[in-house]
């Protein structure tokens, strides 16, 4: 009986030991995906907010259009978690006129997750209202 209660013992520090070794590879890899589904709902967001724009006014303002405009405060504003789900997060935008009622809308969004830096982009056209 001793020597199985040893046995157990020794196989549990064994296993935690193992364990703790490998939890922060496991933790990163969750932060990873954390981001990017943080990322991916920013995203959503955003391009949602400007296809409202354009389905209720028919267009989107000269001001909204251009290429790679930092709205990283807009961002902030809507989500004041950013810096620290995200930390060192930059957004860009990147709309155009592409026809006479369609546009273009590309969202990017780098963030930095430990030692690397992380990209989620995401791109998709929209008609305005009576296109059709």
């Amino acid at each position: 009986m001793i020597e199985l209660l040893l046995g157990i013992t020794l196989f549990v520090l064994i296993f935690s030991h193992v364990m703790t070794a490998f939890a922060p590879t496991a933790t990163d890899y969750q932060r990873i995906v954390r981001g990017y589904s943080f990322a991916i709902t920013i995203a959503n967001w955003y391009i949602n907010r400007q296809e409202g724009l354009i389905f209720y006014h028919g267009h989107l303002p000269a001001s909204e259009l251009g290429l790679q405009r930092d709205i990283t405060a807009l961002i902030q504003q809507h989500f004041p978690n950013l810096p620290k789900e995200l930390p060192k997060a930059k957004a860009l935008v990147n709309q155009a006129k592409v026809g006479d009622h369609l546009y273009q809308i590309e969202f990017i969004l780098d963030w930095e997750a430990g030692s690397k830096r992380h990209q989620y982009k995401i791109n998709r056209l929209k008609t305005a209202p009576g296109a059709l």
